[in-house]
């Protein structure tokens, strides 16, 4: 027998009360390879069973006392006794026996007189089976550790990322703050207002990017939940326009707005959308050469019952090949601007697909004729009272 932790594996035990059948089927067994031990009795066998853990048992059913049947029963209560293959054998030609042994569960059935081929056969076919089941348990029981470390991880990721959004909120509010007063204050003249600016649309910056990696990771759980109410959609891209004016006239750039008249009220995320929309618009004052203008557009496709909003510039533009996979979250392009290679990231445009998504909506790229992009954001026009 094999003992746990020092005995061979293909170890066998014969269970029969007839000690000639025993040798014999031990002889042919042993000859084979395998590491053989037996039991005149199913007491013996239930003894040695709790002592060992064979990788099979050969089984008689016609022994006294305790036959094979009620033998098998018990085995199959003990510890590793239902995951071990058992074969019933038995000289009996009776079909209710067959059924019976076969009923209760046995892994196959031998009638004596056994042939040694079939018998081979038979044990190393179940062998077989036995070690490939323990090799899929194995790996079933490593993958599930594996998928609980990994949403360990996970959650832990989670929680550290929302304290780093908390901590950098609370100083970034400080900072937008503290230069909008200063901003206020009467007696700052022109040229100390501009790097007060500057820090305030640096500290906005920082925010939305942090609000960003926030939702994205949200997302991946499926917790980013849109919350839907009346928009005014011109008050809202009148709002993303005028918080980077400062930043285009610094850079010699201009922002156009053109909202349809037909479109009032949307039903939509109001900050979502705000974002979407600062997103495609920090994009494209990044990436467009000075002198240019970035034009906001909102238009109404009546026949798709959807609003599109267009935010165009006359940057370098994107290649057909790369449109989709500027979306991703690690897509990352180089951008000449103005004789400067710029490095592009996607969290942010990754952030505005979600959003259109969010919406039941999606974004796509076209091209701005006769230079620069389109970046397109459709989703569908569900005015107040005929939202679903």
């Amino acid at each position: 027998m094999r003992q746990q932790g020092s005995m061979p594996l293909q170890t066998i035990l014969i269970v029969d009360d007839n000690a000639l059948n025993r040798r014999l089927t031990e002889a042919q067994l042993g000859t084979a390879g395998y590491t053989v031990t037996c039991a005149s009795s199913g007491e013996e066998a239930l003894d040695l069973f709790a002592r060992y853990t064979p990788d099979l048992i050969l089984l008689d059913i016609m022994m006294p006392r305790l036959n094979g049947f009620e033998t098998f029963h018990r085995l199959r209560q003990l510890p590793g006794g239902a995951e071990t293959p058992i074969v019933f054998m038995t000289a009996a030609a009776e079909p209710a026996i067959h059924k019976e042994a076969l009923e209760l569960g046995a892994d196959d059935f031998l009638c004596k007189p056994i042939n040694c081929t079939e018998l081979l056969i038979r044990v190393r076919s179940l062998l077989r089976v036995r070690r490939l089941h323990t090799e899929l348990r194995h790996g079933y029981e490593l993958s599930r550790r594996q998928h609980d470390a990994l949403l360990r991880s996970q959650q832990q990721n989670a929680q550290l990322m929302a304290f780093v959004v908390h901590d950098f909120n609370s100083h970034l509010s400080t900072v937008t703050t503290l230069s909008e007063l200063l901003l206020k204050q009467p007696a700052a003249s022109t040229v100390e207002k501009e790097p007060l600016q500057g820090i305030a649309y640096a500290a906005g910056s920082m925010r939305r990017m942090v609000q960003n990696l926030l939702d994205v990771s949200r997302n991946e759980d499926g917790q980013l939940v849109v919350r839907r109410t009346e928009i005014a959609l011109g008050v809202l891209l009148a709002k993303a326009c005028q918080h980077y004016m400062h930043r285009a006239r610094l850079q010699q750039q201009s922002l156009e707005l053109d909202v349809e008249p037909g479109i009032r009220v949307v039903y939509a995320d109001g900050d979502l959308l705000l974002r979407l929309v600062e997103n495609l618009i920090d994009n494209a004052l990044q990436y467009a050469p000075p002198g240019t203008a970035i034009r906001v557009t909102a238009l109404v496709r009546e026949a798709e019952g959807s609003c599109e909003l267009r935010i165009s510039d006359q940057g370098q533009g994107i290649a057909p090949e790369n449109r989709e996979w500027v979306f991703e979250k690690h897509a990352q392009l180089d951008y000449m601007v103005d004789g400067q290679t710029r490095a592009g990231h996607g969290l942010g445009l990754t952030f505005c697909r979600l959003a259109a998504e969010a919406h039941g909506g999606r974004i796509f790229i076209l091209d701005n004729q006769p230079q620069g992009s389109v970046f397109c954001v459709q989703f569908p026009l569900w005015v107040a009272g005929n939202a679903s």
